[in-house]
């Protein structure tokens, strides 16, 4: 299907589909236009802006911005689109009359760069270019809007247009930005001058728009963001910018809240700060405004840019010259005779700005603020409070001039006047002579002004006004013309009432606000330290009745009395003092005293205080050392090692020696404090330090020796005393260095050089208490691995126990199995070291390392079986090297003797104690893949036994077994046979019918290991009838039939799986016939046979146990067979052919439990391995 098939068919289906269904094969249409064949644009735009008529505003939205699109793949089709836009601009719709609005500011900047260079423009285009001519207007007007996005949106397109439609300083050479100086002369369409003059009156729309008091908080700051944008592009409208910048500062929109004006100040000296980078004259003037927005002088030198720090002091060197020199100029030229000059008059506030700017001196500024504190409020108005920032340059040129300007705004906007000035009133050389009538507008316009503000804006009548301005004439209060000294027992009579009143003014202070706190603290603690004595005694009392509401006064009272004691202040009339180390005794007292336990303004007080005394970090430590006040003790010994870097070293000391505290608790919190500094940067070291040091007296031999030999002085330990090392000493010596081992994993090595040279005590301790600082570590530190790879000879136990740490809940990694395989095979050629890392290595690995692994004692082997299966376990991954059923066939194919057999015997018996990963599949698997070895693994039969008394269900896959090793005729290995027989017999009458299969020689054999297999043998053929009697083999029938043969091997009781429990044992006994009551059993022809010498009695009561057979196991008695046969039970399959191992039958009912021994319980008599 071609591209236009596509398009042609998802336009149809746009037309039928719902708004979401729509909205994407549009989509799907602008894709395949735009980016895949633009060529089909011109054919298909119509079909695809008819959509601009959709009922859904996001249908006509997207037919806006698929034309803004297309206009800027190809102009000449904007012609097309033209007449959409200019209906889509009065939508309904708010949205997409802003979108409309955001479109038409792209294409106009894009239709204007293109027309620039075109020397022959289409009738099409100069219409279209008309049309979005015309539409700046409508655009213009929008400010007038009552939506505030529409507003915001035409602030947007006149900042474009006024770029667009103005002069650039330096015009880019490429044409990449509008302007007009890119327009030439002699443009067809394009009239340069025409088009500055539109721009000049769309910033001065804007302008007005952003001095409007009605003005939204949002189009403020759109407003200030588009005026600075320009103002950067065209340096030409920095001036009115500013001018802007400091009227808004001046005047603030009455409708903004309290947030809303901290916003915008915080916008304004944003912008005003992007303006000040730009070098121009208006630098000093921006400075000052910065200055007023709350910038501090380093901030404004910082941003400064280096053209204007030149120029501004060659400015101040300038108006310094011309106040030393404008009195002596002005008399020179009153006696020179001139004519008058024609003034030409401006308006505006920059003019009465200079007229007060000259008017501006000490006298008028105080003169103002005399008049203006008349009519201030009681209270700081919070806006004011909020807004307010200190006057960093006062005093200086610039400032007398910027506050000018803001009096001028301030003046235009409450009063409304306008003054005449003469343009060449004042020159840049020097002052010239001011013509008389300019004086006299100058008195005028400041009597006015001084009138105006007293009688308008104060509220005043003029003689109220006159009175206020002759009091500048007013001599100043002086207190020493009214009060005289007073003695000195009445002061000290005073001053204690003084202080009684104000100890009982706490409500009333407290009431009136801080500020009123602040001031009688201030007089409390000033009357107690100037006259001592009982002065400070009652203050005490007083603090100590509620310490808690009292503590800023006491930290007030602390602090006087140290400067005090430093001599920083006049002691006064008493030169007794407590001192600052006996005040702070005091109060620490008596918070311990008067606080609870666990009270945190014991550390409030200390932290606060001025200084930290002796016996203030003596009270520190018997705080750590109470259980009660242990955690506020330690709190408060931290934050003073943070706080206070003069005590650092101190507090240290003080917190590393509780870190071998004998109290459990006070050790680990101080240990979790050392942890918390161990991050902090200059503290780490020490700490590093003091816990290596402490770990290497483990190396002494008893810890007086380690603490002697030591030359630096450490904190002393419970334990530095004692004559031999112990558990508690060695633990106090280790808790520190394995709490920072985490944070610094490259501590290890150390630990493994101490663990080189220590004693056996010792090393065991550091083995159980590695533990968890190498799990926190984790297998994937580069320190670990090196320390596995290149540790110190004589750590390999340390090394072992680490990575049996590291890899007990999670697999090894690559990296740490291949370095664990390379230290195998260089250094240490101990298997024990390849056992964390079994699960790492593959299939071919792992067998061949099994019969060094068996070879190990009990528990090592016991742990590497569970690493090996840990995989198969519940909640494992399943993804081991070696599956469980692979691992017993690898065992089974060890050979050897003697031990080496035993340790085989006992890893299949770890295995087989794994019921729940040794399932009867897996076994099914394993039995079956062994039965086609050549020749029959020795263990096999033992396997198979064993595997039936964990699953009897699976008794008859075991008898299919039986039945093809007697095809493999297994007579002809000893030992398997042996197994064999054993099995059968275990199996009592369930395998009657696969023991008729065997040759009589064997079975003869068979008797011979087991006797106990004849009689129930012969009660089965007996039953049987008579044409399954007749199938045996006749030697195989006179061979039952003969007497039983000694025993040789002796056995368990029969399993009986599936049938109910056999009748009581007997015990077959020999006695003499008697001719009087011979006994002959029938043959099955009707003859009587002959008597045999021997005859099966009952049992008696109690069961006769066999004699021990040689090579059973000691307390290991095998009980004899059942008198009778058992049934052999319905369903039993013939020997023929192997079930496959799932699906495997259960039993018809439940017999009893196996009579084998459990795995890992004693061996069976006459298996190999007994």
């Amino acid at each position: 299907m071609s591209t236009e098939d596509q398009i042609i068919k998802l336009l149809n289906q746009a037309s039928l589909s719902d708004n979401s269904g729509k909205l994407q094969c549009l989509r799907n249409v602008q894709e395949l236009l735009i980016n895949k064949d633009p060529v089909l644009l011109d054919n298909m735009l119509l079909e695809i802006i008819q959509f601009h008529r959709d009922t859904s505003a996001d249908v006509r939205k997207f037919v806006l911005g698929f034309i803004e699109e297309v206009c800027r793949k190809d102009m000449l089709l904007l012609p097309k689109c033209i007449d959409t836009i200019v209906t889509l601009l009065s939508d309904p719709n708010l949205q997409v009359e802003r979108r409309v609005i955001q479109v038409i500011t792209a294409l106009y900047r894009d239709m204007l760069l293109w027309q620039i260079p075109q020397r022959k423009i289409p009738q099409d285009m100069t219409e279209a270019w008309v049309h979005l001519s015309h539409l700046k207007g409508f655009i213009l007007e929008a400010l007038e809007a009552e939506n505030e996005g529409i507003r915001t949106h035409a602030i947007k397109f006149i900042e474009v247009l006024v770029l667009c439609q103005s002069l650039h300083p330096n015009p880019p050479e490429d044409g990449s930005e509008v302007c007009i100086n890119l327009i030439p002369g002699d443009h067809l369409t394009l009239d340069a001058s025409s088009l500055k003059a539109e721009g000049g009156v769309a910033f001065q729309s804007l302008v007005n728009f952003t001095t409007t008091q009605s003005i939204t908080p949002m189009n403020l700051m759109t407003s200030l963001g588009s005026l600075t944008n320009v103002a950067k592009q065209r340096p030409n409208y920095l001036g009115p910018v500013v001018q802007v910048f400091e009227s808004l500062h001046a005047n603030l929109p009455p409708t903004l809240s309290k947030s809303q004006v901290s916003s915008v100040r915080k916008q304004l000296k944003l912008h005003a700060t992007t303006l000040f980078k730009i070098p121009s004259p208006l630098t000093a003037r921006l400075a000052g405004l910065l200055s007023d927005l709350g910038a501090s002088s380093s901030e404004i030198e910082r941003i400064r840019p280096k053209e204007a720090v030149e120029s501004n002091k060659r400015l101040s060197e300038e108006v310094e010259d011309k106040q030393k020199n404008k009195r002596k100029k002005v008399e020179e030229d009153e006696e020179e005779e001139r004519p008058p000059p024609d003034p030409v008059v401006e308006q505006g506030s920059d003019k009465l700005a200079n007229v007060i700017a000259e008017k501006l001196n000490p006298a008028m500024a105080t003169e103002l603020v005399m008049i203006g504190l008349m009519d201030l409020p009681d209270a700081i108005p919070p806006h004011f409070n909020s807004a307010y920032t200190p006057i960093a340059a006062a005093g200086t040129p610039t400032q007398i001039l910027h506050l000018a300007r803001m009096l001028a705004a301030q003046i235009s906007a409450q009063i409304g006047i306008t003054v005449a000035v003469p343009e060449a009133s004042v020159s840049q050389g020097d002052v010239k002579t001011k013509d008389p009538r300019l004086l006299t507008i100058e008195e005028e316009v400041h009597a006015k002004i001084t009138e105006q503000m007293i009688t308008k804006h104060f509220n005043l009548d003029k003689e109220d006004a006159t009175k206020a301005a002759a009091r500048k004439n007013i001599k100043p209060f002086n207190i020493d013309d009214v009060c005289k000294p007073m003695k000195p027992e009445d002061l000290e009579s005073s001053s204690r009432k003084s202080l009684r009143r104000l100890f009982q003014a706490e409500r009333n202070a407290t009431n009136d606000g801080p500020h009123a706190t602040a001031i009688r603290h201030k007089l409390i603690v000033g009357l107690v330290t100037q006259f001592g004595k009982d002065f400070r005694r009652a203050f005490i009392s007083f603090a100590l009745e509620d310490m808690r509401a009292r503590a800023d006064i006491i930290i007030a009272w602390l602090y006087r009395e140290y400067v005090l004691e430093q001599g920083y202040v006049w002691r006064g009339l008493t030169p007794e003092s407590y001192g600052y180390e006996q005040c702070l005794q005091y109060v620490l007292h008596g918070l311990y005293r008067k606080l609870e336990p666990g009270d945190r303004l014991f550390t409030k007080i200390l932290l606060e205080s001025p200084e930290i005394t002796e016996g203030a970090i003596n009270m520190i430590k018997s705080f750590c050392e109470n259980s009660d006040w242990l955690e506020v003790g330690i709190s408060t010994l931290y934050e003073l090692l943070l706080r206070r870097s003069n005590l650092r070293t101190q507090m240290l000391d003080v917190l590393l020696g509780l870190t071998m505290n004998i109290n459990d608790k006070i050790r680990d919190l101080a240990i979790e404090k050392c942890k918390d500094l161990f991050v902090i940067p200059g503290l780490a070291m020490p700490l590093e330090d003091f816990a290596t040091t402490i770990l290497t007296r483990l190396i002494a031999e008893n810890p007086v020796h380690a603490c002697s030999a030591e030359d630096t002085e450490l904190p002393v330990g419970p334990y530095d005393k004692d004559s031999q090392w112990t558990e508690d000493s060695i633990r106090s010596c280790l808790h520190l260095f394995l709490a920072l081992l985490p944070l610094k994993p490259r501590m290890i090595h150390g630990l493994a050089e101490v663990y080189r040279e220590s004693s056996s005590l010792i090393k065991r301790i550091i083995l159980r208490m590695v533990e968890s600082p190498v799990s926190m570590i984790g297998m994937k530190s580069k320190e670990i691995l090196q320390l596995i790879e290149s540790g110190p000879k004589g750590s390999e136990t340390l090394v072992t126990r680490v990575l049996h740490i590291l890899t007990e809940n999670e697999a090894p990694s690559k990296e740490l199995v291949t370095m664990v395989r390379g230290l195998y095979a260089k250094r240490v050629t101990d298997v024990r070291m390849l056992i964390p890392v079994l699960p790492g290595l593959d299939q071919k690995q792992l067998e061949d390392l099994l019969p060094k692994i068996i070879k190990q004692t009990p528990n090592v082997v016991k742990e590497a079986f569970k690493r090996i299966l840990s995989p198969f376990r519940a909640g494992g991954t399943g993804g081991g090297p070696i599956t469980p059923a692979q691992l017993l066939i690898a065992l089974h194919h060890i050979e050897g003797k003697g031990e080496e057999m035993r340790g085989v015997i006992a890893a299949t018996n770890l295995c087989f104690a794994e019921k729940g990963i040794y399932t009867s599949e897996v076994l099914a698997i394993v039995l079956t893949q062994l039965l086609e070895v050549s020749p029959i693994p020795l263990l096999y039969m033992r396997s198979v036994i064993q595997a039936l008394s964990m699953w009897p269900r699976m008794v008859n896959f075991v008898l299919n077994i039986l039945s093809k090793l007697i095809t493999k005729q297994i007579w002809k290995q000893s030992q398997v046979w042996r197994g064999f027989v054993k099995c059968c017999a275990m199996l009592g009458g369930q395998a009657h019918s696969l023991l008729l299969t065997l040759p009589a020689s064997r079975l003869k054999e068979a008797f011979q290991l087991h006797p106990a297999l004849h009689n129930p043998l012969l009660q089965y053929v007996q039953n049987l009838p008579a044409q399954q009697k007749a199938q045996i083999d006749k030697e195989v029938l006179l061979l039952i039939k003969s007497p039983p043969p000694d025993a040789t091997l002796t056995i368990q009781q029969p399993i009986n799986i599936g049938q109910p429990l056999p009748p009581p044992p007997f015990t077959p006994r020999v006695q003499p016939t008697t001719p009087s009551t011979p006994v002959a059993p029938s043959t099955p022809g009707g003859a009587v046979a002959t008597p045999t010498k021997m005859e099966l009695l009952p049992a008696p009561s109690t069961p006769t146990l066999l004699p021990p057979t040689p090579g059973l196991p000691p307390g290991v008695t095998i009980l004899p067979p059942t008198p009778t046969g058992l049934p052999t039970p319905s369903g039993l399959p013939t020997p023929t052919g192997l079930p496959t191992p799932t699906g495997l039958p259960t039993p018809s009912a439940a017999g009893p439990p196996p009579l084998i021994p459990p795995p890992g319980g004693p061996s069976l008599g006459g298996m190999p391995g007994a």
